[in-house]
């Protein structure tokens, strides 16, 4: 898993190095945002790997989590294009300033360093002028994605980008995530126990579902953040160092599968 981490690294990092030859692509909005969604993934890869040799089967699941929700994000940028990402980024400016007026609430109570009045309206008026110039859907939640699927509800972005057939596995990933009352024998630690027990600590069980996961998830990530453009006949950009690196973390997502279920069926 560390050699397919870091080769998704070492792909984002030579496609960047490709696109910046070019000034026109300095700025561009659909490259910058896929860039800090792939060097986000791969941050995330690095937390699961971390659960995972320690033991935290079910951690590493919930931030797979984060991984799909990152992968439908990016594969809806790419699908719908610049625009798109012109509006994900006004959306992340609005909700920046509701969070910043949520922080504002408690942050005497937490003994917090609150915002000036200066820099609240500041925010404020740009956060207003965005909604003006742009539309009130900024404000809801995946907002930016309105303008391109008539529902933006998480399970539709999934199904519009092809991944509604991961909606059961995501939803049943957030359940030990939450204060709800769940069997132990659910959790993919305890997979492999024989009798009732109370796991609080670190298992060698269920390791297989989330390693497979969170590379096949960070694969696409990869995989789109390389490919911007590429379907644009009038890109200069060359695709033949990407094309490479995608076969090389197939492969490797595939083989991590395989080795982990061999793994686990020998136990």
């Amino acid at each position: 898993m560390r050699l397919f981490h870091h080769g998704c690294i070492e792909a984002g990092q030579a496609f960047q190095k490709e696109f910046l030859r070019y000034p026109q692509f300095s700025a561009d909005s659909l490259l910058g945002v896929q860039m800090r969604l792939h060097a986000h993934g791969c941050r995330i890869m690095g937390e699961i790997i971390t659960l995972l040799m320690n033991g935290y089967a079910d951690g590493a699941l919930a931030r797979w989590r984060t991984l799909h929700e990152i992968a439908v994000t990016s594969l809806m940028l790419a699908k719908f294009g610049q625009p798109a990402a012109e509006e994900y980024i006004r959306h992340g400016i609005v909700r920046s300033v509701a969070g910043m007026e949520e922080y504002q609430k408690t942050a005497h109570l937490m003994k917090r360093e609150p915002y000036s009045e200066n820099e609240m309206k500041s925010a404020r008026g740009l956060r207003d002028e965005l909604l003006s110039e742009f539309g009130l859907h900024l404000k809801g939640q995946n907002g930016w994605a309105k303008k391109f699927i008539s529902n933006c509800r998480f399970k539709d972005m999934e199904s519009a980008v092809g991944l509604a057939h991961w909606r059961n596995d995501y939803a049943l990933a957030s359940q030990d995530v939450h204060a709800t009352y769940r069997e132990m024998r659910t959790l993919l630690g305890m997979s492999e126990m024989k009798a009732d027990g109370l796991l609080c600590g670190p298992s060698d069980a269920g390791m297989t579902d989330p390693a497979h996961r969170a590379a096949l998830s960070l694969s696409m990530i990869t995989a789109t953040f390389i490919t911007t453009y590429a379907g644009n006949n009038r890109s200069p950009i060359e695709y033949g160092v990407s094309a490479v690196f995608m076969m090389l973390l197939k492969s490797l997502a595939d083989d991590i599968g395989e080795r982990f279920l061999e793994i686990e069926k020998k136990r």
